[in-house]
């Protein structure tokens, strides 16, 4: 093998390395589960029919919030951003620490996973889709 199909067969490698690395992320699934009955939940990620994740106890959550938050990105990698707004359901616990739960690029459904899940861990639900209109909800018996 002389050293142009060397370097030809080490590009193809990159290459096919590169693609793999893409097609891995993108068919990752994140998964949060709970478990209320046992007071712990789980971040599950789903490569295809592989599953990580470990239990964990659940921390003393004080409430559920739902808000808008303002996105960019720059999908084509021209240069220019596209704007958008997304609508994330957070789990709040030790005063300032949260963990993002659900997204959606549409308020009500959000605001419907925000409320099951208040209900499911007997918690508040703070409505903040409207950033100006912030509504605490108390939670509903399921």
């Amino acid at each position: 093998m002389n050293t142009r199909e060397a370097r030809s067969s080490f590009h193809l490698l990159e290459f096919s390395i590169v693609l793999l690395l893409l097609g891995l992320r993108f068919s990752l699934i994140q998964n949060i589960l709970f478990d209320i009955k046992h007071k712990r939940f789980k971040k599950e990620f789903d490569i295809g029919f592989t599953k990580f994740g470990k239990w964990k106890q659940l921390p003393n959550i004080e409430y559920i919030s739902v808000f808008q938050q303002g996105v960019s990105s720059d999908s084509d990698g021209d240069g220019r951003k596209s704007y958008g707004i997304i609508y994330n359901v957070n789990v709040w616990h030790q005063t300032s620490k949260h963990f993002t739960i659900y997204s959606n690029t549409e308020s009500d459904p959000a605001l419907e996973m925000g409320k099951h899940i208040a209900a499911s861990l007997n918690t508040d639900l703070l409505d903040a889709t409207d950033p100006h209109n912030r509504i605490w909800i108390e939670p509903e018996k399921e």
